[in-house]
């Protein structure tokens, strides 16, 4: 009987170390799923697709902040940067906490990169700056249960004259999750930068549905 009830004992530490394990798997499935796949930036430019460097805004985590899985997503060519990072907090609460102070902290992180990105360099074929960087709100959807993005304009002059680029910035808030996208366009105005915003918002849209997130 002893070793009967021992059993029972070592069962019952056990299912619940089962589901806490089959809790962080879930989350860490989600957070690679909301971050941009490869797939995902293929069609943008077939043959210069490349694995990008860190993203130019962080996600804004803290230590207090209880998180059980990250992932990234950076890919990139010759004429766009796509950075993704997608977090999932242990409650709602926390994850709100999180969008807060994210979409707090974007719009100055995207304007400051602008300004960085569009300076003259010292040598080789870029000159001087055409244009200050110029911050304005992006009219997304709502994906998730909260989405918030901006687009940090800048030019940069080349010897054939300046091109105008776009720094869009996205913040979604999907139930335990708060994911980032930053995407760094070439040829960014006029009808060619709204069809650019709308294939960026289509990323966003389709990583926010394949997670799954919810609350």
């Amino acid at each position: 009987m002893a070793k009967a009830g021992l059993g029972l004992v070592v069962l019952a530490l056990l299912v619940p170390t089962g589901f806490a394990s089959a809790a962080l798997s879930n989350d860490q499935g989600v957070a690679r799923r909301l971050v941009v796949a490869k797939a995902d930036a293929a069609p943008l430019s077939p043959g210069y697709l490349v694995s990008w460097h860190n993203g130019p805004c962080p996600m804004p985590t803290v230590d207090s902040d209880k998180v059980t899985a990250r992932a990234s997503g950076n890919w990139g060519g010759v004429s766009h940067g796509l950075w993704s990072a997608a977090v999932v907090i242990s409650s709602p609460t926390g994850a709100q906490q999180l969008y807060r102070r994210l979409i707090a902290a974007l719009p100055a992180c995207l304007r400051r990169s602008a300004e960085n990105s569009g300076r003259a360099a010292v040598s080789g074929y870029k000159m001087a700056l055409c244009k200050r960087a110029a911050l304005h709100p992006l009219s997304y959807g709502q994906y998730g249960d909260q989405t918030r993005a901006w687009r940090a304009e800048y030019s940069t002059r080349y010897a054939t004259g300046c091109t105008v680029r776009a720094l869009d910035g996205v913040a979604v808030r999907a139930g335990r999750a708060v994911a980032l996208y930053v995407f760094d366009n070439a040829n960014a105005k006029g009808h060619n930068g709204a069809l650019i915003a709308a294939r960026d918002e289509a990323i966003v849209h389709q990583a926010v549905i394949r997670s799954g997130a919810t609350s």
